[in-house]
């Protein structure tokens, strides 16, 4: 089946170079570097009820920049590689510096500092393939910077960074300062997904490059224990898949061969399903997207979505698709940019909700929360007169 592509949706200042779900919380985040003013300014634009951004519904923050920026050239704009609630990390490249730099945002308290990558792996003309890949922990007591996907080979693995703070173990504060990286214990490749669970465990998905099989592994956060291992059987290359088990309770797809060209892992709201999304091209070459979702407990698979694009219309090495959820969880859409474009095309929308008969929504409690949230933005939202309890309940932050 061939996407329906939609009206463009366009920001006159906006770049959506970058976006991702799995490390942006589904939120979108511009930065620039005022030198005359000494400043640095960070806008954030909000997501309508309607699945819609505009330039009307967004808050921009000033920073003021340490004297060192005064000193050397920052060479295009700083982008916000991943957040989480009012902490940003983004990064910037210099005139001087060989190696990408990093800045550390606290939206509320305003205030911003800067650290190197005191390993010198992330050197900065990475930055012209794609923008790092960096994932913050839910308690925000652990940062794991990760080489852009197209650079990582698929037979090769290659390592993870952690970002180091002042109090190790101790969540990112203004005070508890990031002042460099250092070797993270997982090991990274071409394929392979990362993800922080809801509940703060660690999810990885190693792909195979045919989309025949993924295994997923679970690992505890604090103390890296394997709680659990899963393979799931896609079948998508038929000519080298053996016959199914009854055990397995995954959706064989058509029989065709697909190659993969990318891939990520991104959570819904409310934290109980996890979307594999990946992106390739069939034996006829043409460009097509596949979505997997999964129990977040069980990692049982629940559905299987897949749609194809025009390839006169569009190359895989020229767009890139996210997937983004709208603000009461009800629906998913897939978005497709260009790099350093302004504006971005839905190319599919589904309904989550009726995915799974096993999803607990929480009877009138949740159902209270998704009529609000189908009627106000996350704009209107943050300033509604209610306690800070409803306002982080509206946003999935309970």
């Amino acid at each position: 089946m061939t996407a329906n592509t939609s009206k463009k949706e366009t920001l006159s200042n906006y770049i959506f170079h970058g976006t991702r779900t799995e490390c942006m919380e589904g939120r979108f985040i511009e930065a620039w570097v005022e030198k005359a003013e000494k400043q640095l300014k960070v806008r954030e634009f909000f997501l309508g009820f309607d699945m819609k951004l505009s330039d009307a519904k967004s808050v921009t923050y000033d920073f003021a920049l340490p004297d060192t920026f005064q000193k050397d050239r920052v060479v295009g704009r700083p982008m916000c590689i991943g957040c989480k609630d009012e902490f940003l990390i983004l990064q910037y490249i210099t005139a001087s510096c060989k190696y990408i730099r990093f800045m550390a945002v606290f939206l509320k308290s305003k205030t911003l500092h800067c650290f190197e990558d005191t390993v010198h792996f992330f050197t900065s003309d990475f930055t012209a393939i794609s923008p790092l890949r960096c994932h913050i922990s839910p308690d925000k007591t652990l940062c794991v910077l990760r080489l852009p996907q197209a650079i990582t080979k698929l037979k090769k693995w290659t390592k993870m960074f952690q970002v180091k703070n002042t109090f190790l173990d101790q969540p990112i504060t203004p005070d508890n300062v990031l002042i460099g990286t250092q070797p993270y214990n997982l090991r990274d490749r071409m394929f392979h997904c990362f993800l922080y669970l809801k509940n703060g465990d660690i999810l990885t998905a190693d792909l195979e490059p045919y989309l025949e099989r993924c295994k997923f592994t679970v690992n505890c956060l604090d103390s890296g224990e394997n709680l659990m291992q899963k393979v799931h059987r896609m079948g998508v290359r038929s000519v080298t898949i053996t016959e199914p088990t009854s055990e397995s309770d995954d959706d064989l797809d058509d029989n065709k061969c697909f190659t993969l060209t990318g891939c990520s892992l991104c959570l819904n709201r409310a934290g109980d399903i996890v979307v594999l999304y990946c992106q390739g091209v069939t034996d006829e070459t043409i460009p097509t997207c596949k979505l997997f979702f999964y129990n977040a407990k069980t990692l049982k698979n629940i559905h299987t979505e897949d749609f194809q694009l025009d390839k006169r219309k569009f190359k895989l090495d020229t767009i890139s698709l996210t997937v983004i959820f709208s603000l009461c969880d009800t629906k998913l859409q897939v978005w497709l940019y260009k790099r350093g474009a302004s504006h971005h095309v839905v190319v599919k929308e589904i309904n989550i909700e009726s995915l799974t008969n096993e999803r607990n929504r929480g009877g009138l409690k949740m159902l209270c929360r998704q009529t609000i949230l189908s009627t106000f933005g996350l704009y209107e939202i943050v300033k509604l007169p209610l306690p800070t309890s409803l306002i982080n309940y509206l946003q999935f932050k309970d």
